[in-house]
């Protein structure tokens, strides 16, 4: 009864925030495939010491979070649902740790994949693109990704294929999961229908001649630009995916990840699993800047933490005031901003060199805190 509740509430919340087309029967039926994957697949792998009770939990939860949650694009949306969620456990006098579960799997799945990688900024949007990528990729169920530039789109998929290579992957815990060949297609306002049609049937040659040994990937980028095109040319999506969707043989089928900044019409979103990426807030912001000052010089890092948050708060007013009110929004962005901190703690690393036990930040920065 309590699945069956917040898949209803679930539904008709998703309906009544977005369009009313952006939601069909295909989120009841990936929602019955993912429930059944966390709970007789996922987690018996994860060989977690947990109760009958407590994995049915688990899997609702993380079926819910794929096929729902991350469907909503902002902040203020999540937070709606999460209170619907914990009211009608809390009715049933029932308790759901759904940040807690959630964000357990998708450090586990970031921790397996970065494996103690500093150069990579392990923030939210990261682990969660790759949490919900491996989900799809091993299920093979379509997935879109909606979020703006610098959002880790792209990084998390390459990050995974380098990971995902069946028996020869380096993490012991993907070397059971088959290999990832991944058919890479950059959409373009001048993409036609034959084109992508075109990678489609290469995707399925290359599964054909490895015989079916393989995960094979359509990797599409830039989708949303492919969308305004006067050529249409994503109509074929419509047929490649329902036809995917609906074989009965899994090992015929293939995998497909399409990355866009925008998102697209609720006739091609409500095909895939959708992550629409939220805004960066400032807990994101200084988290990134923090790990990527700390990837350049750990030291630099520990002493400047008031450089960091002046230059953090200063980004978020910059987009979210200063940006629309001179008509230039989205002119600056995340990429920016990673930029910035590079050179800057690059530069104070050259400093600290040079001046080693007489370096003093203050000194070499022009900065009203």
């Amino acid at each position: 009864e309590l699945i069956e509740n917040l898949v209803e509430m679930s539904h008709f919340f998703i309906k009544e925030k977005s369009e009313i087309s952006s939601l069909s029967l295909r989120e009841i039926n990936r929602f019955g495939k993912m429930y059944n994957f966390f709970y007789n697949t996922y987690l018996e792998n994860r060989k977690m010491k947990i109760e009958k009770v407590q994995k049915i939990k688990d899997s609702l939860i993380l079926s819910l979070y794929f096929c729902y949650y991350l469907k909503l694009p902002t902040s203020s949306l999540r937070i709606e649902y999460l209170t619907k969620v914990k009211n009608i456990a809390e009715d049933m006098k029932e308790d759901i740790d759904f940040i807690g579960v959630s964000k357990r799997e998708s450090d586990f799945i970031a921790n397996q994949i970065l494996n103690g990688k500093i150069e990579y900024s392990k923030n939210k949007a990261l682990t969660e693109n790759l949490f919900c990528e491996f989900v799809c990729l091993i299920n093979k169920e379509p997935l879109i990704i909606c979020g703006k530039p610098g959002s880790s789109k792209s990084l998390s998929v390459q990050l995974l294929i380098d990971s995902m290579s069946g028996e020869n992957s380096s993490n012991k815990f993907f070397s059971s999961y088959k290999r990832i060949f991944p058919t890479f297609y950059q959409c373009s306002l001048i993409s036609t229908s034959e084109n992508i049609q075109e990678v489609f049937e290469k995707a399925k040659i290359r599964l054909e001649n490895n015989n079916y040994s393989i995960n094979s990937l359509v990797l599409m980028d830039e989708l949303g630009i492919a969308d305004e095109s006067k050529n249409n040319p994503l109509k074929v999506l419509h047929s490649e995916l329902d036809q995917n969707n609906n074989s009965n043989d899994e090992k015929t089928k293939i995998s497909f990840i399409g990355i866009s900044n925008w998102s697209l019409d609720a006739s091609k979103m409500n095909r895939a699993i959708n992550i629409v990426i939220e805004e960066p807030d400032i807990d994101f912001i200084l988290q990134t800047a923090k790990d990527i000052a700390s990837s350049i010089d750990s030291s630099i890092a520990v002493k400047s933490e008031k450089l960091i948050n002046a230059i953090s708060k200063t980004y978020i007013y910059y987009i979210n005031d200063f940006q629309p009110k001179q008509g230039i929004e989205d002119f600056h962005g995340l990429r920016d901003f990673y930029y910035l901190i590079k050179y800057i703690f690059n530069c104070l690393s050259e400093i600290y060199l040079e001046k080693n036990e007489n370096f003093n930040i203050d000194n070499h920065l022009n900065i009203i805190y």
